[in-house]
């Protein structure tokens, strides 16, 4: 794991405890070498001192041991010099004689040998002429040990070390109670937040009397900033409701809108396709219906059938009775059409003036004649006065025409054999069904052809 994972994982109150150990040991350690350094240092100049004080007293103690040659007892007082403990040994050597020495085999090494070469203290050797009176008697030697020194160096780290250790564990331990004290504010903090976080915007930290001022500013920042947030969610939810609300309504009108249009665009598509007076189809209907029923006739090879309907002398209708009668005679007219259709596929419509069609799907001669004929009966039989009609009532004239339509043909085609075939009903006296015969049709009674 890295480093800046590592510190991300611990919390606030452990890095504080972390970086106060480390600053604490840094100090202890520094404190120690500089300790350490200075004793080293005192140490170097003490041995220059102690080594000329050396060497004089064994000058003034050998002098007048070499004059008289007491080797025994020069001896004995070069033992009595090494018994000093930064004294590793002591010699004198004279010309043509054995040199005498005296070591010190008490100063046992108790510091590490790092640590020995870590401070690096010098071993010295220091040596001085024995001259009496003028005549040289040899050379004295005194060599130097660092070993007790370097001892009392090592126990004094020692010592230092456990103390600052010990004062660690005590700084450590008030540092940890001091922290509890002085973080619970944040600890109330961290609760909060948490809290918050989990959607309770209710929360707020409580102050304790023992918060310190900058902590007490901080708790009422952060409780005024939560009572924020929380007026801010309520007043956007509200916003949101009424957005919503006002949607919803919206979305009411739009639909009561769409269906008042839809109703609208349905009724006028009626008015369009519908005869104001009569309410039966009107001729734009009729044209639309035609060329449908045209079309699929040619698709199938069905006949398709056309019946033209004229009110008998309608003009004198209304001259003798006037045009709301008139107008209340063509809607009866309308309603017989309307309810003598064969099939609901049938249409009725107005042609125009006192004209009237009928289109019938696959509806061959015989069919087509049987459906005039009963048409026209239903007219006679209203027995509607007209003394303008040599009858003495309304009657009718019907041409019926017959087709199975040609992919090259049109529907004008049909629209002419049936105006043909009402053409003849006219001449013949009207009050009758006439209907077009083609070539290669089914023989029709006389009386109904027309040709």
């Amino acid at each position: 794991m890295t480093m800046p994972g590592l510190t991300a994982r611990l919390s606030l109150r452990s890095r504080l405890l972390l970086g106060i150990v480390a600053v604490l040991s840094a100090v202890g350690l520094l404190t120690v070498v500089f300790m350490t350094i200075k004793e080293s240092r005192e140490y170097q100049g003490h041995i220059k001192q102690e080594m000329d004080a050396m060497l004089t007293v064994l000058e003034q103690e050998l002098k007048r041991e070499v004059i008289i040659g007491d080797f025994a007892t020069i001896e004995e007082i070069l033992r009595q010099r090494v018994q000093c403990d930064i004294v590793d040994a002591v010699a004198w050597e004279n010309k043509g004689m054995s040199p005498m020495v005296a070591r010190n085999d008490h100063s046992a090494a108790h510091r590490p040998k790092w640590f020995a070469r870590l401070i690096n203290l010098a071993h010295p050797n220091v040596s001085r002429p024995l001259v009496v009176g003028g005549t040289d008697y040899g050379r004295m030697t005194v060599s130097f040990t660092s070993v007790p020194h370097e001892n009392r160096l090592w126990q004094s780290v020692l010592l230092t070390l456990g103390m600052l250790l010990i004062m660690l564990v005590l700084m450590v331990f008030l540092l940890i109670r001091i922290m509890q004290v002085g973080l619970a504010p944040l600890v109330r903090l961290e609760k909060s937040a948490w809290q918050i976080g989990a959607g309770d915007f209710n929360v707020r930290v409580a102050e304790c009397p023992g918060d310190p001022p900058e902590m007490r500013l901080t708790v009422d920042a952060f409780n005024r900033m939560t009572a924020s947030i929380e007026t801010l969610l309520l007043k956007r939810e509200q916003a949101e409701q009424a957005l919503q609300q006002v949607n919803d309504q919206l979305e009411q009108k739009v639909l009561e809108r769409t269906r008042s249009l839809e109703a609208a665009n349905k009724k006028l598509a009626t008015l369009s396709s519908t005869d104001g007076l009569t309410g039966i189809a009107n001729r734009r209907r009729f044209d639309e219906v035609l060329l449908n029923e045209w079309r699929r006739a040619q698709r199938t090879r069905q006949p398709l059938a056309l019946l033209m309907i004229d009110v008998d002398f309608f003009k004198n209708y209304n001259d003798l009775y006037g045009h709301r009668l008139g107008d209340d005679c063509l809607c009866k007219i309308a309603g017989i059409l309307q309810g003598g259709s064969r099939r609901s596929s049938d249409l009725s419509a107005r042609y125009g003036g006192e004209e009237f069609a009928i289109i019938a799907a696959d509806t061959d001669a015989a069919n087509a004649l049987q459906l005039a004929r009963s048409i026209h009966a239903s007219i006679e039989s209203l027995n509607e006065p007209h003394a303008g009609s040599p009858s003495g009532k309304v009657t009718v004239s019907i041409g019926v025409a017959t087709m199975i339509p040609e992919s090259t043909q049109q529907p004008g085609v049909l629209i002419e054999m049936a105006d043909r075939a009402l053409y003849d009903a006219k001449n013949r006296g009207r009050n009758r069904v006439c209907y077009f015969e083609q070539r290669g049709a089914p023989a029709l009674p006389d009386e109904d052809k027309t040709g």
